[in-house]
């Protein structure tokens, strides 16, 4: 074969060595951006135990299953319809849910070819976000060598600049870029099959290249397999598949008459075919093990918002709607930073990455590569293989009902590799057959271009690089310009002052008073509803989330009104250069502040999630969004002002103070299956959040969730939506730091840190100690998620309209808070089987439970349960359920402990006798006797009749009546 080209002109420097240089330092620097960054926001590339989906979906495989190792929530069995969104079950968001089991849709390859290996050869399980920086890095450095060999072959009197100026731009001007800071699990089968997809095309052209035919039969065998795993990554890459026969029969046409080898053709074909059907076959009994069908991945099976079933997802009615979001969608332009924002959706290529369309001019290329005979032929074919293999990754992507700027990954890279082959090969022969004038001209219109498309990309991936504290300088020194624009025009950015008069008539409707964002469908709306002839409510909506609605407020309609706003929305983005001086801390409380005024009085107060906005976007008595109200306000705005900002002009937030809280809130409606936040405390990412999980249209759930120490949740209480509640709280977290103002004993103070205990009106839904992070009283917010927790929400959607803290409790105990339990109880009837609490003390993982089971409807037996060790159980007692019994309960927790002064003057048989022995009578007949000695606990952590810990000994609550409940005497 011959690799004849034109011999390079010597008054032409040959930059060999200045290309290897520039590759090898763009490649350092690409992998410290894209690597460092994921360290960076993560802290360590490993977790002990599954992060997320990859990381289960790794540990199923090496424990030799498919389906993940997580037990579903009983009450998914029991729904007629599973995947009809949650409906009060705990479910994991698209995940695929078949036969009781649960897998991931999402492609295998990523788990086969980094995740398993990186925990086989560790002994730890690989970040998610991690895994996608390598593979965008990968795929990033896969391009770039093979640009350098292009360059060396084909261009080598060309700049280094221009090398490296093309190499900046498939690095940090390519979606790659942006999509490798993505924390998501949904980013990692993407960012795999390209990663795959460029590895088998540079197979390809190692194929083409090859003098050998053993080396050509393995690297085109080696494309094969890569393009196989892209498949079972992104199985959108399985229309690229065919174009491997393109290379084969080139190879054959240019080895063919050689009649020593007449099978050479077979073998090539064989090459292309044989490693990706084998990898075929895998996908496809992968596929059936798991949903009886090769073709089916499982997505039908999601458990998304609602039933995929029979949704109609791909067809070719889409193709119109993707090909204007894919390549001419117009993403939005801000005056603050990041500037460009797209919200997570396509936005066009054509319009904010116009660089990829220099991949239009490949065909222009082919008349230069004539004189360069099989490098030229080979140029040609390689280059039309990396665009046929994106433009039918784009063609079955764009059969799919929705879409997301991810997607892009799915096909831009490969385009945007061409694009700059193709204005390396223009300049090139431009270096002959231009002047002067003509290279710059030419050189400043590729620049011109390809810095448009690097600004987007870059700005678009930098806000989620690096943890906001550590940008933050760099987000202020972005937006001076913009802050010296506001500061000459007079531009405020404080609360909104309004002299309004409401409209009369409208009885049920609703009106926008201030809308604020308008970023790509993002925006918060502050309404007024009327709610008739006398009253009416205002009211936040975030676009997402939704938000509180005030109680009814009465108001004269014949009177001017003065409405006062605090929003987040209202103020710039937290790295503008007004708020220097302030800690992020206390930047971020002042843009979740919510607080509306009526006359001077608060009628809605709260902690509320507010998207960025900028002056332009602020819309008084507008609402273009045309969500929750009316397009316009439809009384009259009198006057509108913006007052000044300044750290005071916020208003106080709510509930200051330290100790126990009472929250005086309603729930909203409609949530079912979402955890919201009462209270967070500590820092971000090392704090802790209560939390309200709507288990249904009349049941909640409370719970607590500890940065490194899990979450626990209280059992299911049936409520009222309609009414307001008092919450009393006792969270550890509240108290604060160090011995003043509390006036108690360290020890004292150090058992009140760890309390935590929750009583709806009054009644007591869950106590136990728990480990909480040191909190100040700067980092404690009320209806707010402000430590990032997972467990819950951004913010709570009711209205908390009190906080207060009724003072600090006091810790002494009296000698009746001690003695054995005697109750009267009415038998519950048809119970047969199961069993009911009677007795619970201590805390979650030290706990005692006492317990009946009904054998039948006239005999039980009584137990123990010693948490973790179990406990004896009666023989069968007969009981008499026409009339109401007494059962007495004496065990160690419920008297003092063995070391307290209580005992001084008792005698040590006596203490023995109580503290050492468990006894329950029927009737004052003993019917358990145990020598297992219960666990220590305090007067406030027992309970009567009810299993406030959750124990699986038992149901949650007495099914029975107690009519009667008495401590004795000791």
């Amino acid at each position: 074969m011959s690799h004849n080209k034109p011999a390079p002109c010597k008054a032409v420097p040959n930059y060999r060595r200045a290309d290897t240089a520039t590759f090898t330092a763009i490649l350092v620097l690409a992998a410290l951006v894209y690597l460092g960054g994921a360290l960076n926001r993560l802290g360590s590339f490993n977790t002990a135990q599954p992060s997320s989906y990859y990381g289960l979906l790794t540990e199923a495989l090496l424990d030799g299953q498919l389906h993940l190792k997580i037990t579903p929530d009983p009450n998914l069995a029991l729904l007629e319809n599973p995947y009809a969104g949650p409906q009060g079950t705990n479910r994991p968001h698209d995940m695929s849910y078949f036969r009781g089991r649960f897998y991931i849709y999402y492609g295998i390859t990523p788990a086969l070819i980094l995740y398993a290996p990186w925990k086989l050869l560790t002994g730890y399980y690989l970040h998610e976000a991690v895994g996608t920086s390598l593979f965008c890095f990968g795929a990033f450095a896969l391009s770039a060598w093979w640009l350098l060999g292009v360059k060396k072959r084909l261009w080598p009197r060309l700049s280094p600049l221009w090398f490296a100026f093309a190499l900046g731009l498939i690095s940090f001007g390519s979606p790659l870029f942006f999509l490798s800071s993505n924390p998501t699990f949904y980013a990692v089968p993407i960012s795999a099959g390209c990663c795959c997809i460029l590895a088998g095309f540079v197979a390809i052209d190692y194929a083409l290249g090859a003098r050998k035919r053993g080396a050509q039969l393995i690297w085109l065998a080696s494309a094969s397999l890569a393009l196989g795993l892209a498949v079972g990554a992104r199985p959108i890459c399985v229309l690229g598949l065919p174009l491997l026969l393109v290379p084969a029969a080139w190879l054959w046409w240019q080895n063919g008459r050689d009649r020593k080898s007449p099978s050479l053709g077979l073998r090539l074909l064989a090459a292309s075919i044989v490693p990706a059907a084998v990898i075929g076959f895998g996908l496809a009994a992968y596929n059936y093990l798991r949903f009886g069908s090769p073709f089916d991945f499982g997505i039908q099976y999601s458990l998304a918002s609602g039933d995929l079933r029979g949704t109609h997802l791909v067809g070719l009615d889409f193709i119109p709607k993707n090909l204007r979001l894919y390549w001419l969608q117009l993403a939005s332009y801000g005056r603050y930073y990041p500037f460009f924002e797209t919200n997570g959706r396509p936005f066009g290529v054509l319009t904010h990455l116009p660089f990829v369309a220099l991949f239009l001019m490949l065909p222009l290329t082919w008349p230069m590569m004539k004189s360069y005979r099989h490098e030229g032929a080979r140029w040609m074919m390689i280059t039309g293989v990396i665009t046929g293999l994106s433009l039918a990754n784009f063609f079955l992507l764009s059969l799919f009902f929705g879409g997301e700027d991810r997607y892009l990954v799915d096909f831009v890279p490969g385009l945007m590799l061409v694009a700059s082959a193709v204005m390396l090969a223009t300049l090139a022969s431009g270096l002959s057959r231009l002047n002067l004038g003509g290279r710059r001209a030419l050189g400043a219109c590729f620049f011109l271009v390809a810095s448009y498309t690097l600004f987007n990309s870059v700005f678009l991936a930098l806000p989620t690089r690096a943890h906001p504290e550590q940008r933050l300088w760099f987000e202020r020194l972005a937006n001076l310009p913009a802050h010296a624009w506001e500061r000459f025009t007079g531009t405020q950015h404080g609360p909104l002052a309004l002299e309004v008069r409401f409209p009369i008539g409208l009885n049920g409707q609703t009106d926008p008073l201030v809308t604020t964002g308008n970023i790509l469908g993002t925006g918060d709306v502050v309404y007024v509803h009327y709610e008739d002839s006398d009253h009416v409510r205002f009211g936040y909506f975030h676009i997402g989330a939704g938000g509180p609605l005030s109680e009814p407020i009465p108001i004269d309609f014949t009177q001017n009104h003065r409405l006062e706003i605090r929003a987040g929305g209202l103020l710039p983005p937290p790295g503008h250069p007004l708020f220097s001086g302030q800690t992020p801390a206390q930047i971020a409380g002042m843009r979740r502040q919510l607080e509306i005024t009526l006359n001077g009085k608060p009628v809605l107060r709260g902690a509320a999630s507010a998207y960025p906005s900028t002056p332009d976007r602020i819309f008084i008595g507008e609402n273009p969004l045309q969500v929750v109200a009316g397009a316009r306000f439809r009384g009259q705005i009198i006057a509108a002002t913006r007052r000044a900002w300044s750290p005071t002009s916020q208003g106080a937030s709510m509930g200051s103070g330290a100790g126990p809280a009472r929250l005086r809130l309603r729930f909203p409606n409609g949530h079912i299956g979402v955890s919201e936040p009462l209270i967070s405390t500590g820092p971000e990412g090392a704090g802790d959040v209560l939390f309200v999980r709507y288990a249904g249209p009349d049941r909640v759930q409370f719970g607590h969730d500890n940065f490194g120490g899990g979450s626990i949740v209280s059992r299911e209480i049936t409520t009222d939506f309609t009414r307001a509640h008092d919450l009393e709280i006792e969270f550890g977290s509240l108290y604060p730091p160090g011995n003043q103002p509390l006036e108690s004993s360290p020890a004292i103070l150090d058992r009140l840190r760890q309390r935590f205990s929750v009583r709806l009106d009054g009644e007591l839904v869950l106590t136990t100690t728990r480990p909480f992070a040191p909190s100040t009283a700067e980092q404690v917010e009320f209806g707010y998620n402000a430590v990032g927790s997972s467990s819950a929400t951004d913010m709570f959607t009711g209205t908390i309209d009190q906080v207060s803290h009724p003072g600090l409790p006091t810790p002494t105990i009296t000698a009746e808070q001690w003695g054995a339990v005697r109750l009267t109880v009415q038998w519950p009837i048809g119970m047969t089987g199961a069993s009911d609490p009677l007795l619970v003390t201590g805390v979650v993982g030290a706990a005692d439970i006492i317990y009946v089971h009904y054998v039948d409807r006239n005999h039980v037996r009584f137990g123990l349960d010693h948490w973790s060790l179990g406990g004896p159980l009666s023989d069968p007692v007969t009981i008499d359920p026409d009339h109401p019994q007494k059962i007495e309960i004496s065990l160690a927790s419920l008297y003092p402990r063995k070391e307290s002064s209580d005992w001084n003057n008792r005698s040590i048989s006596e203490k023995f006798k109580l503290t050492r022995r468990t006894i329950v009578k029927l009737d004052d007949v003993v019917v358990l006797d145990s020598e297992l000695t219960a666990y220590p606990a305090s007067p406030d952590e027992v309970a009567i009749g009810e299993n406030y810990l959750g124990a699986s000994t038992c149901r949650m609550a007495f099914s029975g009546k107690i009519l009667k409940k008495e401590r004795l005497p000791w």
